[in-house]
């Protein structure tokens, strides 16, 4: 679909628990739009886009703008969401040392698999605000067709889409499928760019992991007594907003 955007699918399609359809069309998850070609600007354009929700942090905007259509440029709301470090692996990987640190031979194998765990954890717990401002917005129903994105599309935007999925009724097991599906595009990246593979504990950085995300859903239901909980208690999203929510994405 695209050249060089990376990651770009759309959320659709898929059917809630009171048989309802989440709209094609409507809401798209996607990487940064740093690297778009023209091919990919005149595609943009036809989605007819209104809103794009990027979820990097400032120092990502400034090494790596996004590239977007002059013509029909969609608004753009920026929620810098960033996870806490808290150990060395942790503070490696924000800092993009990953691989260095992994070299080094100091610590053994870094145990990247748990702190991913541990960044998704922070996801749901220390930005509720941002969560709710997304809701927030998404519920206004002239702010779709609509497409959340951070730096590669998996984890922050993983989250994203799996709350507004779940807001909606989609079932838990369909919303990780769709966090899954980001597997192919990192399998085409590998596959075109790194044919004699990546280490393990670099793959455990790129790839989607059921585990990654069930540490998110997890920690709402422990944390903040399920997601309907969350939701409501949390991100403070009504009963009249979550209506305005599926009227603007449901069928």
């Amino acid at each position: 679909m695209f050249e060089n955007v990376f990651n770009f699918r759309d959320a659709g399609g898929y059917r809630t628990e009171g048989g309802r359809t989440v709209r094609t069309g409507c809401l798209f998850r996607s990487g940064a739009f740093s690297s778009s070609t023209d091919n990919d600007l005149a595609q943009l354009s036809r989605l007819g886009l209104k809103l794009l929700v990027d979820l990097r942090g400032q120092s990502e905007h400034q090494q790596s703008p996004n590239r977007l259509p002059d013509h029909k440029r969609p608004d753009t709301l920026s929620l810098p969401i960033w996870p806490k470090a808290s150990n060395e692996v942790e503070r490696a990987l924000l800092a993009g040392t990953i691989r260095e640190f992994g070299d080094s031979g100091r610590y053994g194998e870094p145990d990247t698999p748990s702190a991913m765990r541990n960044f998704y954890r922070s996801f749901v717990r220390d930005h509720r605000s941002e969560w709710s401002r997304l809701l927030g917005m998404l519920c206004k129903s002239g702010a779709h067709p609509t497409v959340v994105h951070c730096a590669g599309g998996k984890d922050r935007t993983g989250v994203a889409i799996a709350i507004v999925l779940l807001a909606l009724g989609v079932p838990r097991d369909t919303v990780m499928q769709d966090y899954l599906k980001t597997n192919l595009a990192v399998d085409q990246w590998i596959s075109a760019d790194h044919p004699n593979g990546l280490p393990q504990f670099f793959l455990s950085v790129m790839k989607a992991h059921p585990s990654y995300l069930d540490a998110a859903l997890s920690e709402i239901d422990s944390e903040f007594g399920g997601f309907e909980n969350y939701l409501m208690n949390q991100l403070h999203i009504s009963k009249t907003q979550r209506q305005l929510l599926e009227l603007a994405y449901l069928d």
